[in-house]
């Protein structure tokens, strides 16, 4: 917790660290109070050494465990002993005169964390099946989500890196900011970028990730820690059965046609196709016969509706169907 602490006067808190540190403040007023004492000061140095920040937060911690021992008012122990405040300042006027250089940390009285506690919310939007949605991202960034897609992000980005967490299918426009790398996780992978266009895709079900790049550069590091610096018309899959990572040449249509509402089908075996369509229209498909001997297919369907979609398969796969309300019945020919 001590790096945290001075990972957050210097600045430099993730997302992930930023809430882990929320909920530490949360547990006890102890806590708060520490944070709030110490914010105020300069308590910035690259040669501090590590005994020297043993020493004082061991006092901190001295005081913060003699205070919550048995269940004694904190007014009889401040009878015996300094109170918590006097211990704050020797740590942070210790760090101060230890520092080789140090800048001068300022905050306002509405950036105490108390206060920040409130303003930092979690926001999820999402797209049901049978819809895309876009938003736009506190920093201006714009994302498509694709059906049955979710996106995870804080109403306000802090820290070092602007941070969001995906499930499903997604196209990023990213704001660009040198200062401030964008970060998207999903599953047990990231990508990490300063500004572009890509594509995620990461469907539970499908055992895939999958990272195109329309624009700029693009940073992918699975969750075997391999990593890829994608361009331009390349895509990177990640396999979670084998646990390998593809790079390969892929054209727009492939990577982006869903967002101008294109199906788009490369070699997709019909258990996948039927997923696909249920997500794209919002429909249960119920499969009648046996379809396990059907051979893949590769097609588009470009702003076609349900029933086009099907008859067009329909021809291939030679199957009946019929559409009741959001219920598809196939049945073998």
């Amino acid at each position: 917790m001590e790096e945290l602490i001075f990972k957050y006067l210097n600045k430099q808190l993730n997302q992930e660290e930023w809430n882990e540190l929320q909920e530490w403040v949360k547990k006890d007023s102890m806590n708060k109070t520490i944070l709030n004492k110490l914010q105020g000061y300069s308590m910035h140095s690259d040669d501090e050494s590590a005994q020297l920040k043993e020493l004082v937060w061991s006092e901190l911690k001295l005081k913060t465990e003699h205070h919550h021992q048995g269940s004694q008012p904190i007014t009889q122990v401040s009878q015996n002993k300094p109170d918590i405040a006097f211990y704050l300042k020797i740590a942070a006027a210790v760090l101060i005169a230890a520092s080789v250089a140090f800048l001068t940390y300022s905050i306002s009285e509405d950036q105490l964390i108390d206060e920040s506690i409130t303003q930092i919310q979690q926001i999820e939007n999402e797209a049901p099946f049978g819809a895309k949605v876009t938003t736009k991202l506190p920093d201006g960034s714009m994302v498509t989500l694709n059906s049955g897609s979710k996106l995870s992000y804080p109403d306000q980005f802090t820290g070092s890196v602007r941070e969001v967490r995906l499930t499903g299918e997604a196209f990023f426009e990213v704001a660009h900011n040198p200062e401030m790398p964008f970060i998207v996780r999903f599953k047990e992978d990231e990508v990490r970028v300063l500004g572009t266009s890509f594509n995620v895709r990461t469907y539970q079900e499908e055992k895939l990730s999958c990272v195109a790049v329309a624009t700029g550069k693009v940073s992918f590091t699975s969750a075997t820690g391999e990593q890829a610096m994608l361009t331009p018309h390349q895509m990177a899959t990640y396999s979670e059965v084998d646990q390998k990572l593809v790079i390969e040449k892929v054209d727009d249509l492939q990577a982006f046609g869903w967002k101008d509402k294109i199906i788009y089908f490369n070699n997709k075996p019909f258990p996948e196709i039927i997923t696909e369509i249920e997500r794209w229209f919002g429909v249960e498909v119920e499969v009648n016969g046996d379809f396990e001997k059907i051979g893949t297919f590769s097609g588009q369907f470009k702003e076609s509706t349900l029933n086009q979609v099907l008859k067009g398969l329909s021809f291939v796969y030679q199957f009946r169907y019929e559409v009741e309300g959001n219920q598809v019945i196939l049945n073998t020919k």
